[in-house]
């Protein structure tokens, strides 16, 4: 089945709805912008670039939300999501590896991409443990590596907290652990570490 990835730039795309949607059930607060503010950002042409996977009949199929740091030859994958009606036959797999092509047709040198998880102890029922650990081996198969199980995603919104996640990097880097969270802090938030 022949898969489209569309980049989208103006929040009355058809898809829109089933993103902002998806998003909302998927993350919580603490982990996603307002969807009003996603949706001014993505009319603005603000923020992170937006992915949608569809089929060939342009079913929605699945979203990811994502930036390129150019300094770094990297790329971040904030939100990646897929309809609840498409998951486990590979859509997950095969959405990240067209988002990481077009990452990686955007500069020679491309690296790889950055992925956050939700860590396994923060888990607060027996069922999400089980839901994260899927995660942590979906992500596992790709091949991506954790580079900090003690990142802490600065708040999302004002007034929700700082989220404690897994930091993984996907990808052929010469760059250690250390190196690759210190250069994540200083392109995604504008900080840097101190030992």
């Amino acid at each position: 089945m022949e898969l489209k990835l569309e980049r989208v730039h103006r929040a009355d795309h058809p898809n829109v709805s089933h993103v902002s949607q998806l998003l909302e059930v998927t993350f919580p607060e603490c982990e996603r912008e307002s969807i009003p503010d996603f949706l001014a950002d993505l009319e603005a042409g603000r923020g992170h670039t937006l992915w949608v996977l569809t089929d060939p009949h342009d079913q929605f199929l699945g979203f990811a939300r994502g930036m390129v740091f150019p300094s770094l030859k990297r790329g971040w994958v904030v939100h990646v999501a897929l309809d609840p009606r498409h998951r486990g036959g590979g859509l997950g797999a095969e959405l990240l590896q067209q988002v990481l092509g077009e990452m990686r047709r955007s500069f020679e040198g491309f690296e790889g991409m950055y992925l956050e998880v939700e860590r396994l102890q923060e888990a607060a029922t027996e069922q999400e443990r089980a839901e994260r650990q899927k995660r942590l081996a979906f992500f596992d198969r790709l091949g991506a590596r954790l580079v900090s199980p003690d990142y802490i995603q600065p708040p999302s919104q004002p007034g929700q907290p700082p989220v404690p996640l897994n930091l993984l990097f996907w990808g052929e880097t010469a760059a250690s652990d250390d190196e690759l969270l210190a250069d994540f802090y200083e392109a995604a938030f504008g900080d840097t570490i101190t030992s």
